[in-house]
């Protein structure tokens, strides 16, 4: 022995990190009956279909106490599931980037609802939330019964940014708040609601919980990942992320993550022109996050990280906020169905819109579906409207079909980008309508 410390065996660690992967479902082949594809349809025909075993992993975005009536054939429950039970998108972003006026009628991409609730702060007329998974407009009614009737901690810990065991008793304080399908949907799906709180409550933090406790241990101990969040100036960030965080098996992890592979299996609607933008905007993005701006101020980086949010907060949640938020609750209006469905209706009874939040809507469609969208978004526009979306196509403005109808505001576009706290979504777009 030379005293030399040795360069693990990249191959090894190449093979162990994607063996971890593929154990958690991150990078596997597609199953015969996915999670998704069997909570579709009802749990008494998934058994049919596939293993009990199968069944009750999908069943875990349900709740266990159906997923266990499901294996045992007891009773049949179709129900949709959520995606989401937090936005991803900054509302902060979204704010300023739309400068919202008073008595402006706003329109808003639904998720869970953050996005939209932060959007009453500014005075609006009227928001409307529109999402075609009723699931997650059942994320926002709950949310505004949270803020009818409970107090700013209680509201915290029912979200689940704060730990807590009295989530029963603060879900049955909201559920007098809630519409009879809404009702239904959270008391077949409770256990995971009391488990990690409504931000936890959907498929896609379930899979970030697998992440979170199966393979960022190969890189990263708890330990160094809240040392990441101790605040430092962008010296000290640097340092940290260049001496600290970007080891070997990072490097592979992000590698193997952001491969053509890994971008096909996460982002499979997209081309492969497409998926490549992808790589070049999350490579920028981690940098720019771990590095320009403070990770103490990130509270969806905390979360992903950590599992908890800290001090740090989404804008609807922030105790500042939770008043104004719900004396204008009455101004909040939901529409179950596509954005282009509602702006279709909404044209029909004469309505006009100033503000659009599509958070990530345009991506989230085949590019004729978000074409057709964004020409009914139009149609319901009023001259000096803002868009304001995340992705990783050409922008509308850009568009030969658009690009008469739209101004693309670069300047705000890239001043907020540089301040984005957003992680998984494509380049901040900004546009008014001419």
């Amino acid at each position: 022995m030379n005293g030399r410390l040795m360069e693990p065996d990249i191959d090894f660690e190449t093979a162990r990190v994607s063996e971890r992967l593929l154990e958690t479902g991150w990078l596997d082949a597609e199953p015969e009956a996915s999670p998704s594809a069997i909570a579709s349809t009802s749990f008494a025909g998934a058994v049919d279909a596939a293993s009990a075993a199968e069944a009750l992993v999908a069943a875990e975005a349900l709740g266990a106490a159906e997923a266990k009536g499901a294996a045992e054939g007891v009773e049949e429950i179709a129900l949709p599931l959520v995606g989401n039970g937090k936005c991803w998108e900054d509302a902060d972003v979204i704010l300023e980037g739309l400068d919202i006026r008073p008595g402006d009628y706003c329109l808003s991409a639904g998720s869970s609802g953050d996005g939209a609730l932060a959007m009453l702060l500014k005075d609006p007329a009227q928001v409307v939330a529109v999402d075609p998974n009723p699931a997650q407009l059942y994320c926002l009614e709950l949310k505004a019964a949270a803020y009818l009737r409970l107090t700013h901690d209680e509201f915290l810990a029912l979200m689940g940014a704060r730990d807590s065991s009295e989530r029963f008793r603060l879900y049955e304080e909201c559920r007098s708040a809630l519409s009879e399908d809404a009702a239904l949907f959270w008391d077949a799906t409770s256990d995971l609601l009391f488990r990690h709180g409504l931000a936890g409550a959907g498929r896609f933090e379930r899979k970030l919980r697998l992440f979170r406790r199966l393979i960022l241990p190969l890189c990263h101990g708890r330990k160094r990942a809240e040392e990441l969040f101790k605040p430092k100036d962008e010296l000290g960030r640097k340092r940290f992320f260049l001496f600290r965080w970007r080891n070997l098996r990072w490097r592979l992890l992000f590698a193997l993550l952001l491969s053509r592979f890994g971008l096909k299996r996460f982002a499979s609607g997209f081309s492969g022109a497409e998926r490549t933008s992808l790589l070049g905007i999350y490579k920028d993005r981690v940098e720019r996050i771990l590095c320009g701006l403070p990770p103490s101020e990130n509270p969806h980086l905390r979360w992903l990280l950590t599992g908890k949010f800290g001090d740090a907060l989404p804008a609807a949640w922030r105790k500042d906020n939770f008043e104004a938020i719900r004396e204008n609750l009455p101004r909040l209006l939901c529409f179950a169905g596509t954005i282009e469905d509602y702006c279709a209706e909404a044209k029909k009874e004469g309505l006009r819109f100033q503000r659009y939040n599509l958070g990530d809507a345009p991506d989230a469609l085949s590019e004729e579906d978000s074409l057709a969208m964004m020409r009914a978004v139009l149609g319901t526009a009023t001259p000096g409207a803002r868009l304001l979306y995340w992705s990783v196509r050409a922008p509308g403005s850009q568009t030969q079909e658009l690009s008469g109808s739209l101004r693309p505001l670069d300047k705000i576009s890239d001043r907020l980008g540089d301040l984005d706290k957003t992680l998984f979504r494509g380049l901040l777009v900004i546009e008014e309508v001419l």
